[in-house]
């Protein structure tokens, strides 16, 4: 437009025109939102779902301990290990979602510990579900009126400075180290003779010292391309992404030492 002085007329379409181009991108925005909420979605299903297959393998590992505890305990014992390790840091991952919800979304602390409250001291599990649910709809992404924002995540787990990420509780930092532990943990129960393509997809998923590539001509570290100066829908969703990987690792584990376990010793009629 020119330098010239504006007529109410040309001030109004101009006014429409900001207006429009607002909601344009606003709409694209949201379509992109949304994509990210079914696809987190997803995730938390796929997530419970091994879980429960994780479950079933267990269980296996506990008649099979019933039936030759000699034999079967050492196997069973490193199984365990890795269920408390993976249950670890998919706490730790939950616990670092609804802190970036809480404080994104500006929660009342007080509210949310009073409905964790409930959950906790429900007189049956009828009550317990029901005040889980309640207090599961209050992180549900969809439920987030902040989930476009980009500051607050990548203040809280990268920080001011780009190139030197903080450290500290609710960083990337902190992070990638838990992650870097649960790997090194999982690898420890395995024996390269017998495990190494589950030791090498372990050190490939769980590589946070990797650069990614973000475009055709942009790669960033792990921890700017997961977390820094993207909206707290693709944050949380890629959070979630992580804990299926966590699920993932340790069913391809412990299938793996159940396997290790001389089936063939045990006899048809007690098994």
């Amino acid at each position: 437009m020119s330098g010239g002085k504006e007529t109410p007329r040309q001030k109004m379409i101009g006014m429409m025109y900001l207006v429009l181009t607002a909601l344009l991108a606003l709409n694209v925005s949201k379509e992109i939102l949304n994509s990210f909420i079914l696809i987190n979605d997803s995730l938390i299903v796929t997530n419970k779902n091994f879980a429960n297959k994780n479950g079933s393998q267990y269980d296996a590992f506990k008649a099979a301990l019933l039936n030759d505890q000699k034999k079967v305990k050492p196997w069973y014992d490193k199984a365990i290990d890795v269920k408390n390790s993976s249950e670890g840091v998919v706490a730790h991952i939950e616990d670092l979602k609804q802190y970036l919800i809480m404080r994104t979304d500006k929660l009342d602390s007080v509210e949310v510990n009073a409905l964790l409250d409930k959950v906790k001291n429900a007189s049956n599990d009828v009550e317990r579900e029901a005040a889980q649910l309640v207090f599961d709809s209050v992180f549900a992404l969809k439920n987030v009126g902040s989930k476009d924002n980009y500051d607050i995540a990548t203040n809280i787990m990268i920080g001011g400075e780009e190139s030197n990420p903080k450290s500290g509780p609710h960083t990337s930092v902190e992070l990638a180290n838990k992650l870097t532990e649960f790997k090194n943990n999982l690898i420890g129960k395995l024996d390269p003779k017998d495990g190494q393509s589950i030791i090498n997809a372990l050190k490939l998923k769980f590589n946070t010292d990797t650069v990614m590539r973000i475009s055709a001509n942009e790669k960033q570290s792990w921890h700017l391309a997961n977390f820094y100066n993207i909206p707290l829908a693709a944050v949380i969703t890629n959070l979630t992404k992580m804990q299926t990987d966590v699920r993932n690792a340790e069913s391809d584990v412990v299938k793996h030492l159940y396997r290790e376990v001389d089936a063939s010793d045990f006899k048809f009629d007690t098994l």
